[in-house]
């Protein structure tokens, strides 16, 4: 009888570590197609463009919060960096370096999709 319960217990902690790791997957990539958008809708002309960063900046720290759980700090703390320099290019008019910043967070975003999903080389 102890035996059963143990197996049950078991399975129940598996299945509650596998949907909480599902879970996890979809809340990231989720985040990450959002900020992604939120970068490819900022203007090309960065005259006009610190509403948007603003906006960009809002929505990262209020996903932030929840990412803080389960993704490293220096990939978190690497984007909201670049999210400040992109602002800073952009008061700066500085042009070439306001494109250069939109690439480097582009990656830095896909950067923290990429290990949550589920594959077997992840696992392994």
């Amino acid at each position: 009888m102890k035996n059963q319960y143990a197996c049950a217990t078991a399975t129940l902690i598996l299945a509650i570590a596998f949907a909480a790791t599902i879970a996890n997957f979809i809340y990231v990539d989720n985040t990450a197609e959002c900020i992604l958008g939120s970068i490819d809708a900022l203007p090309t002309d960065i005259a006009n463009v610190s509403e948007s960063i603003e906006q960009l900046r809002t929505e990262w720290i209020k996903r932030r919060q929840i990412l803080d759980l389960t993704l490293s700090k220096p990939a978190l703390d690497k984007v909201s960096q670049l999210i400040d320099e992109l602002d800073i290019a952009a008061a700066h008019s500085a042009e070439s370096d306001y494109k250069t910043t939109m690439a480097r967070l582009r990656r830095a975003i896909e950067d923290i999709r990429d290990p949550e999903r589920i594959l077997i080389r992840n696992i392994f």
